[in-house]
């Protein structure tokens, strides 16, 4: 809490403030608090083309509170993510990255409302000034307190509902009987057909690893696009490189033989892991690669010290096969709001066209600005 006298300064984070950022999200994570480390900035904006907007609180030559976000780019997201230089030249046209970043929300040292606010207005002010047509936060910071905290001060300063995502979370402390005997009944099935067999997970450290994740990507939304008749924007090879030199990523692949079937990347912090991509190159029949990475993914972690395991987003609807699928390893489902503002209302007819075109899972994002 802030005390009698100090002063609290809100500004655009700098490159000198990279130290200072990565402590204070360091020692929350010790606290199971996740938030993106600002190594995120550097890449993301090197492969989306997308401009940063990391905003942080200063106390006393300390930072004291820390919020990620970036400025939407234009171009579809299969194209601006392989010629970033072009996407950062059409930021004035309506943007949209249909990408499942999560950049998490404000965060701050203690049950700070003040600091918190501060955060949320300086974001929204840097935002308006780099002609952003509206702003989306998700306030997803791992302390329910602080959660609800920012809910209420973003609804007290306009901000409106637009949606929701769901989170699932694996509390590792507990032990591998207890993690086991959460899961539904068809997984275990699928889980002692992966092992009778033969197939096993581990750490893939061959330095093409990120090439070959990207190969199992590609062709899952090969055999996704035969189903949706559409497809999601993937990570380059050189993205999921960067990912691995800045140690903030590790990549696991399920094997047989000495032949790679699936891989997966996970990004971890301190204790902390979350899933990020998977994909598979082969789908053997009667097995489920997917319910036999996920399983011994959470093991591996657990086997290694972390606390906590992130299984990403689940889809919004409670209704459908992959929510289904995942709702079966148990763990804890929560509901996310999503806020968004109109920071140009005379332009509200272009925000609604950049928010129907854009992949919401983005949080916080700042859509694309118009005009120089």
């Amino acid at each position: 809490m802030v005390t009698p006298g100090q002063i609290t300064r809100y500004r655009v984070a700098r490159d000198d403030d990279r130290e200072g950022w990565d402590t204070l999200v360091r020692n929350l994570a010790k606290k199971r608090v996740y938030n993106t480390p600002f190594v995120w900035k550097d890449i993301v904006e090197k492969h989306s083309g997308c401009e940063s907007l990391f905003i942080v609180a200063e106390r006393d030559g300390r930072i004291v509170g820390v919020f990620p976000g970036f400025l939407k780019n234009t171009l579809p997201a299969r194209l601006s993510r392989r010629l970033p230089f072009i996407a950062r030249r059409f930021r004035r046209w309506i943007g949209h990255e249909p990408s499942a970043w999560d950049y998490n929300g404000p965060l701050v040292e203690g049950d700070d409302g003040e600091t918190i606010g501060g955060l949320i207005s300086c974001m929204e002010r840097h935002a308006r000034e780099r002609g952003a047509v509206d702003a989306v936060i998700m306030p997803y910071m791992g302390n329910r307190f602080v959660e609800e905290l920012a809910a209420q001060l973003l609804e007290r300063r306009g901000w409106r509902k637009c949606g929701h995502s769901l989170s699932q979370t694996f509390d590792l402390t507990r032990s591998e009987n207890e993690i086991w005997q959460d899961i539904g009944k068809n997984h275990h099935w699928s889980l002692k057909r992966f092992d009778d067999r033969g197939f096993g997970f581990a750490e893939e450290l061959l330095d093409d690893s990120a090439a070959l994740l990207y190969i199992c990507l590609d062709e899952t939304e090969r055999r996704a696009e035969l189903k949706r008749s559409e497809r999601f924007a993937l990570p380059t090879i050189s993205f999921l490189r960067d990912l691995l030199d800045c140690d903030v990523a590790k990549i696991f692949a399920v094997r047989k033989d000495g032949i790679i079937y699936a891989m997966a990347l996970d990004t971890y912090l301190e204790t902390l892991v979350c899933y990020k991509w998977g994909g598979s190159m082969h789908t053997p029949k009667g097995v489920s690669l997917d319910a036999g990475s996920v399983y011994h993914n959470m093991i591996t972690h657990k086997r290694n010290g972390f606390t906590r395991y992130d299984n990403c987003w689940l889809p919004p609807s409670r209704v459908g096969p992959l929510y289904q699928f995942k709702a079966r390893f148990g763990g804890e489902v929560r509901v996310i709001p999503q806020y968004r503002k109109m920071l140009s209302p005379k332009r509200i007819y272009l925000g609604i066209v950049s928010r129907t075109l854009a992949f919401q899972k983005l949080a916080p994002s700042v859509f694309a600005r118009l005009g120089e």
